[in-house]
């Protein structure tokens, strides 16, 4: 269960940072940076990482539980 709760966590990270990088940072971007094809490309690369990222851990914690899963969540309850 820890695994699923820091997969949401990156989650939710970095899908927060890539809107932002959609719609506030490039207002903070200096122009001589802002003109420049290889911080374009940089930016755009990371900022697909990041969505891509955030979509693959997005994915993994909306699987249904597995049986190991349960059988830990369980132990948990009981030991809490």
């Amino acid at each position: 269960m820890l695994k699923r709760r820091r997969l949401n966590i990156v989650t939710l990270v970095l899908g927060i940072l890539s809107i932002l990088m959609i719609f506030v940072f490039p207002f903070f971007i200096p122009n001589e940076w802002g003109n420049s094809k290889t911080f374009g490309t940089i930016y755009f690369i990371t900022f697909l990482a990041f969505l891509g990222v955030s979509n693959k851990a997005g994915e993994i914690t909306n699987r249904p539980l597995t049986p190991e899963e349960k059988r830990d969540e369980k132990i948990d309850q009981i030991l809490k």
